[in-house]
């Protein structure tokens, strides 16, 4: 496996402790943030770890696709409606400020960024 990506791996891990700290202290845009984060990187790393080079993209259907089948099926409505918040919850130029994110819709984003960073961390133990 590439040095590479188990570093992005191990930023992946990392961001899921920072999108969980968010949660739990209230700040649910920043949770989503890191969430959308906790998914891309891990996709990259899965990228790496089966010998491609990753697009440079926040897009999570993009970076997606092309490794679907070394991880299964996943929510793709999910993933459309977390890329967004890459930008909106930093820019508040990108919907007329920062949205207000519900306590609940962290909550899910939290829970899809687990199952992601599971299902990605076991594609990449099997794969050497």
């Amino acid at each position: 496996m590439r040095g590479e990506a188990l570093s992005w791996l191990r930023v992946a891990r990392k961001n899921l402790e920072r999108a969980e700290a968010c949660f739990n202290m209230g700040d649910n845009e920043a949770c989503v943030f890191w969430s959308q984060q906790v998914v891309e990187f891990a996709f990259k790393a899965l990228w790496l770890a089966s010998g491609s080079l990753p697009p440079k993209t926040h897009n999570l259907r993009e970076l997606y696709e092309p490794v679907r089948d070394l991880i299964g099926q996943l929510d793709e409505a999910t993933l459309s409606e977390l890329t967004p918040f890459y930008s909106a919850s930093r820019y508040p130029d990108v919907f007329s400020g920062v949205p207000e994110i519900h306590p609940d819709t962290a909550k899910r984003f939290l829970s899809f960024a687990r199952e992601v960073l599971l299902k990605v961390e076991e594609a990449i133990r099997g794969n050497p």
